[in-house]
């Protein structure tokens, strides 16, 4: 699946503007309890230890 975001433009000017909002999905949505750990980091493409490391 794909999800199309419309970014203001001093956001879409950074430097990886969809990475930045893929993670900050990710985050709040293991938060709250949405996302489980293992899903949290396959959206992100990342091992289980890599994904601890990210949230550190």
């Amino acid at each position: 699946m794909q999800i199309t975001v419309d970014l203001p433009d001093d956001i879409a000017r950074h430097p990886d503007p969809g990475r930045e909002a893929l993670e900050r999905l990710v985050i709040e949505g293991y938060r709250s309890k949405a996302l489980t750990h293992h899903q949290a980091g396959q959206l992100l493409g990342l091992s289980r230890f890599e994904f601890d490391d990210f949230l550190a």
